[in-house]
């Protein structure tokens, strides 16, 4: 968190994300954060701490129930994990073409861990190309043809 609050850069997945979060609600990360928007990285550290406190507590008290988990057999694990998700994608815009491409993803994903492929850059590259594209097309000069009609 510090390094994407501080200088704007995602130190990995979950904070790349952060950033695409932050670019959706027009908060552009980075020294003029703290400058401009002070009670909203106040609120957002406070909002930190008392979560894991909440999860320490959780964590606490629910241990022994969490360890029973590992005696269920993976396959129904997994459809469980899979039932619940693709009915939580369902019920955002109650479309079944959002499960298709929910499963098509997953799908990919597989693959990709199958080949030894890595998740987070491609995961990264998807969250990050627009900024980047962005950033380049700033730096480039403005190109004016030689020729014209």
């Amino acid at each position: 968190m510090i390094p994407l609050l501080a200088l704007g850069i995602p130190g990995e997945a979950l904070t790349a994300m952060m950033l695409s979060v932050f670019r959706v609600h027009n908060l552009v990360p980075g020294p003029k954060l703290f400058q401009t928007q002070q009670d909203l990285v106040v609120s957002l550290y406070l909002c930190l701490f008392i979560t894991n406190l909440l999860i320490l507590a959780f964590l606490l008290v629910s241990t022994p129930l969490l360890i029973r988990v590992i005696h269920v057999p993976e396959r129904f694990l997994g459809v469980s994990v899979l039932a619940l998700s693709l009915v939580g994608v369902y019920s955002i815009r109650n479309q079944v073409t959002d499960c298709w491409i929910a499963t098509a993803f997953g799908l990919f994903g597989y693959v990709l861990r199958r080949v030894d492929w890595p998740l987070v850059p491609i995961i990264l590259g998807i969250i990050l190309s627009e900024i980047m594209e962005e950033k380049f097309r700033a730096s480039l000069p403005a190109w004016k043809p030689h020729w014209t009609l």
